[in-house]
């Protein structure tokens, strides 16, 4: 730190101040400038003063008084004082200054930080993996879903361009199938499943289906439409119809058929299902608010009412594309769901839970596109691929653990 105790080391010792003036001691002879101008006027001006001091002659001594002490150095406090602050300004800078300033950082420096920056990464890369892989730590990992033992069915004829949207196993044994508004009915002949009768067409796309009291019931994104007797609905019945041309359906007259208008606070619906619960129809509807419950009556005239929302715990099927409520047997009521994920979930009504996840058909996978739609009745459980191939396949009711 420069100080001016510092500086004043760094100044050689001042000079010896000249005596006074005296006759008896004249004055050296002027060593600068200065004092050359002073004395060039011959000898110095006499000042009388009162209580001056007088020569033996009677003339007053005029002593020439010295510099000052402060003066005798060539620095002055005022310069030092003036240097020290220029040396402190550019010598320190002020700790707020030091503090906020970037670090000069040479090119090898940048390197060094660079390989830590890397290490930092790889050390969290490593921690990431650990922290997914509870098995590393010691717990257990989680059982995959169980399987199923599927049967796989076969159609007699693959329909042109016919993407199913819902599926129907009735109580005839019949197989109703939905592509958008159209339905067409199945039958099994020889080992096979075969269409029987002719079209049914319908103001809306058809999201699900059910039996009720012998009618054939569709869910849509509008309400719910109640037909005919599902025996006479599709015609004659006794032989296999061949496959229409899509273009021939144009030709199709609509269905007449009572309608109920979907609930103001009921959220339109992606898929959905109904059964028959004691007196009224209950009806589970899935879209984007979840599941919710709704109630079919038909007494003067044909109602669906809002009941709530249903919010199981467990995790479902992600984006439902069908549902199936099973109500044969002594067994309680199900929900079953199927999801784009290939996983089928049952979902009691008595506890409110997933009572069990299993995985679909394993070639189910092969069609990775396909919308898939479950039904059954009372023994059994159907899969069923939407398209661009139709496939079915079956298997026994699984053993729920209902507590």
């Amino acid at each position: 730190e420069v100080t001016i105790r510092n500086l004043r080391q760094q100044v050689p010792p001042p000079a010896p101040s000249p005596p006074p003036f005296h006759e008896e001691h004249p004055m050296p002879p002027p060593e600068t400038s200065h004092e050359a101008a002073l004395w060039s006027g011959g000898s110095p001006v006499a000042v009388q003063s009162p209580g001056a001091p007088h020569s033996a002659d009677g003339s007053p001594v005029v002593a020439l008084p010295s510099a000052p002490s402060s003066m005798e150095p060539i620095w002055s406090d005022l310069a030092l004082i003036q240097l020290a602050k220029a040396s402190t300004q550019q010598s320190e800078t002020p700790s707020w200054r030091r503090k906020f300033r970037w670090p000069k950082i040479s090119y090898g420096s940048r390197v060094v930080l660079g390989a830590r920056f890397l290490e930092l990464l790889v050390a969290l890369s490593a921690l990431a993996v650990l922290a997914t892989s509870p098995v590393l730590f010691g717990f257990p990992e989680a059982d995959p879903a169980p399987r199923l033992p599927w049967t796989k069915g076969s159609f007699g004829a693959v329909p042109p361009l016919f993407q199913g949207t819902a599926a129907l196993l009735g109580s005839t044994g019949d197989l109703i199938l939905a592509a958008g508004p159209v339905l067409r009915s199945f039958r099994m002949v020889e080992g096979r499943w075969s269409v029987m009768g002719e079209p049914l067409l319908l103001p809306q796309a058809v999201l699900g289906l059910a039996e009720w009291d012998g009618q054939l019931v569709a869910l849509s994104s509008d309400g719910l439409r109640l037909l005919g007797s599902m025996a006479m609905s599709f015609g004659v019945m006794t032989l296999p119809q061949r496959w229409q041309n899509p273009l021939e359906l144009v030709q199709v007259q609509l269905e007449a058929a009572q309608h109920a208008a979907l609930p103001s606070r009921a959220s339109p619906p992606t898929t959905a299902a109904a059964a028959l619960v004691g007196n009224a129809m209950a009806v589970v509807l899935s879209g984007a608010a979840g599941l919710q419950l709704c109630r079919a009556s038909n007494g003067t005239a044909l109602a669906l009412s809002f009941i709530s929302s249903l919010k199981p715990v467990g995790l479902l099927p992600p984006e439902t594309t069908g549902l199936h409520l099973s109500t044969g047997g002594s067994e309680p009521v199900v929900l079953w769901t199927v999801g784009k994920n290939r996983q089928l979930s049952a979902v009691g009504f008595d506890s409110g839970r997933v009572l069990a996840t299993f995985q679909a058909a394993e070639d189910l996978s092969i069609e990775a596109s396909s919308a898939m739609f479950v039904t059954g009745n009372g023994s059994h459980l159907l899969l069923v691929t939407g398209g661009p191939s139709l496939a079915i396949f079956s298997t026994p009711y699984p053993a729920l653990d209902f507590r």
